[in-house]
């Protein structure tokens, strides 16, 4: 999540608020980029940052998940 503040910042000199606003973020970076996947690779993390707090995804979904949101961020890198 951090990611995509701090990306939406650099690259578009705006402020997100809420969940809401980070999620249109993402999909209008999908909507530029529909070949880098973000809007998929952004509800896996953001699943993951749910499970924190709910413990609800088996562990081998959670490693799983978490190389997703590496690749997430390395996409999100990109943009800077």
């Amino acid at each position: 999540m951090v990611w995509v503040f701090f990306v939406s910042h650099t690259l578009r000199l705006i402020r997100l608020g809420a969940h809401r606003s980070l999620t249109k973020f993402v999909v209008e970076l999908d909507e530029e980029q529909p070949k880098l996947n973000l809007v998929t690779e952004f509800s896996v993390a953001n699943n993951l940052h749910t499970n924190f707090y709910e413990d609800w995804l088996h562990p081998k979904m959670v490693i799983k998940n978490a190389e997703t949101v590496k690749n997430f961020i390395s996409k999100m890198e990109r943009f800077l």
